[in-house]
């Protein structure tokens, strides 16, 4: 899979990544037009309906992980910066 290779690559991740890597392009694929059924998306042939993309962002980007202490003083950090790998299954978080 060239894609996921290009993935890791342009983001410098670590071969452990792998599974995680794979996951997230199979997922952006399957939102992505195609040829072999006339511009539509494997998601949209399967489900019958466009699917929503409105949440997709880039892969290795910076991504904000909000902190779940109730403790915190107004100038604490409420989130945590950390690197988008893939999307959870069944949610859009």
């Amino acid at each position: 899979m060239g894609v996921v290779r290009s993935m890791m690559k342009a983001m410098s991740m670590p071969g452990w990544f792998w599974g995680k890597v794979v996951t997230t392009a199979v997922f952006i694929l399957n939102r992505s037009p195609t040829q072999s059924v006339d511009g539509k998306t494997p998601y949209e042939v399967w489900h019958g309906v466009k699917p929503p993309v409105h949440f997709l962002h880039t892969f290795g980007c910076v991504a904000h992980v909000k902190a779940g202490s109730k403790h915190l003083t107004k100038l604490e950090d409420r989130s945590t910066p950390m690197v988008f790998v893939g999307y959870e299954v069944g949610t859009k978080a």
